[in-house]
């Protein structure tokens, strides 16, 4: 995805990656938009961390956006949760280009994109499995 292209994002164990590598081969990306201090957000999170476990395979990867003020509660929040996959640093400048890009003012927010950033669906967090499902069906339809 062009926003994230050539960005440095962080993997579950916090260190720093090249996001081109982390993204070869993935046709869907999932943002996870969140913060540690939300209860909604941390209920989400393991919706969003089973799905990912059932669709990595089939070339999905999620990213979790973090709208907390310091990086510290970001990774409190990825290791409560146990959340496997990558993350863009607090108030970093491609988290909030991310923020901006699909204009996120509330959490959580779940935003489904192909590999060019078009969006495939959108939730506000009530139907999470709904949103990753209807992002996969359209995307299956658009690379047939």
């Amino acid at each position: 995805m062009d926003l994230l292209k050539g960005k440095r994002v962080r993997n579950k164990l916090g260190e720093e990656i090249l996001s081109d590598n982390a993204l070869v081969r993935k046709g869907i990306l999932i943002f996870f938009f969140a913060s540690s201090w939300c209860p909604a957000s941390k209920q989400l999170a393991s919706k969003i961390k089973d799905f990912y476990h059932r669709a990595q395979h089939e070339g999905v990867e999620a990213c979790l956006v973090s709208m907390d003020l310091e990086a510290s509660k970001m990774y409190e929040f990825m290791r409560e949760s146990d959340l496997p996959f990558l993350a863009l640093e607090p108030q970093s400048e491609v988290a909030l280009s991310v923020i901006a890009r699909f204009d996120v003012h509330k959490v959580p927010t779940v935003v489904a994109t192909d590999s060019e950033g078009r969006v495939l669906s959108r939730d506000d967090g009530s139907d999470v499995e709904g949103c990753c499902a209807r992002a996969m069906e359209t995307w299956r339809k658009l690379t047939k």
